[in-house]
């Protein structure tokens, strides 16, 4: 298996921001029916800065990847949203390490994030 790195968390995040614009309308209909409606908007902006943070920098590992998605999510999602996914990808960077990854070392990411 070939290595993940810096592109690969990239694609990522690219695909994630993607996928959470396509989805922004239903997680604010899902937001309102126990909250103030606001989660889609804001991770759909989060998401946004993300890629444009992610752009002009170079980051050159996951970690820094990770790290860049982390405090991005921080300062620009609203709410305890913010905080929670900046946590989130703050301890998956941890994770990664300094160098790429194989499967079990992204899954790794996936499950420090979580924990």
């Amino acid at each position: 298996m070939s290595e993940l790195g810096a592109a690969w968390a990239l694609e990522w995040m690219k695909r994630t921001r993607e996928r959470v614009g396509q989805q922004r309308e239903r997680l604010i209909d899902l937001d309102r029916q126990i909250g103030d409606g606001d989660h889609g908007e804001n991770l759909d902006r989060g998401f946004g800065a993300v890629v444009d943070a992610l752009a002009s920098q170079d980051p050159q590992t996951v970690a820094d990847v990770l790290k860049l998605v982390a405090k991005t999510l921080m300062s620009t999602v609203g709410g305890a949203a913010g905080p929670l996914y900046g946590t989130a990808f703050l301890r998956g960077a941890k994770a990664a390490g300094a160098g790429g990854l194989d499967g079990a070392g992204a899954a790794g990411v996936v499950e420090a994030a979580l924990g």
